[in-house]
């Protein structure tokens, strides 16, 4: 390795770019076992992030980030379900977490994401990584014996204020930025899930009296988009729309707010909830298609998070597998310190493992656009417990038992029925029906 020994030079095993929930687990876990790790972090945190809602797979992770106790104190409020509501505000399903057929943790949290990022970024600095904040990552090099990252204070241009920082390894955990991934080409859009998520904070948002307090409500709508509504307080809420492209272009409003505002207002279970809300953030805007990449891992480094993969957040999963990749992708570069091995096929076992959380994932994101599909989950039978097997889904786990996979894949042969025979009501034109029966009197809040 090239030792720095001119001025701005850094030397590091690891060099993590990005410090979201990626990037500060692997940066955690890999000064913790003694590398010496460097976060480039082109934000200054706390910073506003969507990805609220996290699932109870994610609390073994904590445990072992040591942060369960400090989360605990927090005030976050606690996530132990989740209610799928029509836009009529008819209950489609009641997830409990609790009751999913493959055991785990029955909880977890509803975040502000400023806060919660902060946490993780703090204990990757407490464990021993170097903590560099509104820095970014401007270009990298590879050899045979090193990484060579090239890194700027955040909303710098001259050439003159570059440094560069050398490593034996580099984790990518840049989210949608995809600082490696752009450069390389590997990112591929997923064709079939191309949406845009518009989202802002509301205060004095009143749900209704069937969903459990801190549920998630995830509000389906005819036209495929859908809503959420996380409360993160007792008075804030985050409030959200994930809307396909080409619905989004259809509403030919003048911009996404015009057309957030109007789908809030014209989804009368929402609406409702909306009477006396005041907007507190700006709403905000991101593209939020799915996509993978053809290649995960490389010569001396990896992709991890969103760097790597991104799926529409239906699910809630994309702090789950941030997570995931993050200590997976720590435990994958501290075994190639340990023996020396630098090249691609020793980060085998991690790619593998990335591509299989993603299958797995969008398998259910896909369906859940699938009217036939939700005909069947806010119906699954209480004799063969469908709605158990789909709880252990929607809670996050990966590695599923026989009872719950032969359950989802009896849920997946009736909604292929269903599409032909209604073998159950189709509960969303039932609610569409209803939706046309509603009163045209448009509740307003203040925004």
């Amino acid at each position: 390795m090239r030792v720095a020994g001119r001025h701005q030079t850094r030397v590091y095993d690891v060099i993590v770019v990005g410090g979201g929930p990626a990037g500060s687990t692997a940066a955690a876990l890999l000064a913790e076992a003694g590398h010496r790790v460097v976060v480039v972090e082109r934000e200054s945190f706390p910073r506003v992030h969507i990805g609220e809602s996290l699932l109870p797979a994610s609390q073994p992770i904590f445990g072992r980030l040591g942060i369960t106790s400090r989360l605990e104190h927090q005030g976050f409020v606690t996530k132990r379900g989740a209610s799928i509501l029509f836009e009529n505000g008819s209950t489609g399903a009641s997830i409990v977490f609790a009751r999913g057929l493959d055991a785990g943790s029955g909880r977890t949290y509803q975040v502000e994401r400023s806060r919660f990022d902060q946490i993780l970024l703090d204990t990757a600095g407490d464990k021993g990584a170097e903590i560099r904040q509104s820095c970014r990552a401007t270009g990298v090099e590879f050899n045979s014996n090193e990484v060579r990252v090239h890194v700027a204070a955040t909303g710098t241009k001259s050439a003159g204020n570059v440094e560069t920082l050398y490593g034996r390894f580099l984790v990518d955990a840049s989210g949608q930025a995809g600082f490696l991934a752009k450069r390389l080409g590997l990112r591929r859009v997923d064709p079939d899930l191309q949406s845009v998520a518009v989202y802002a904070h509301f205060e004095n948002v009143q749900p209704p009296d069937q969903v459990p307090a801190g549920d998630i409500q995830v509000i389906s709508r005819r036209d495929l988009s859908w809503l959420w509504l996380i409360p993160l307080s007792d008075e804030l809420t985050s409030v959200g729309a994930v809307v396909p492209k080409e619905v989004l272009r259809r509403a030919n409003e003048r911009n996404k707010e015009d057309a957030f505002l109007k789908l809030l207002s014209s989804t009368p279970v929402v609406a409702s909830q909306m009477q006396a809300a005041r907007r507190t953030t700006e709403v905000r805007h991101e593209a939020d298609f799915s996509y993978s990449c053809i290649q995960y891992v490389g010569d001396r480094w990896l992709l991890a998070g969103d760097a790597g993969s991104f799926l529409d957040p239906v699910f809630s999963t994309g702090v789950q597998l941030a997570l995931e990749a993050g200590e997976q992708a720590a435990k994958a570069v501290d075994a190639a310190l340990s023996n020396g091995r630098a090249r691609s096929e020793a980060f085998g076992r991690y790619e593998q493992s990335q591509r299989r959380r993603y299958r797995h994932f969008r398998r259910y994101v896909r369906s859940f656009y699938d009217t036939a599909f939700r005909d069947l989950l806010c119906q699954s039978s209480a004799r063969h417990d469908l709605l158990g097997a789909a709880t252990s889904i929607f809670a996050g786990h990966t590695k599923l038992s026989w009872s719950v996979r032969w359950r989802m894949e009896l849920i997946f042969l009736l909604a292929r029925l269903q599409r032909f025979f209604p073998i159950t009501r189709r509960l969303h034109e039932r609610a569409s029906r209803r939706r046309d029966e509603a009163s045209e009197t448009k509740p307003s809040f203040d925004v």
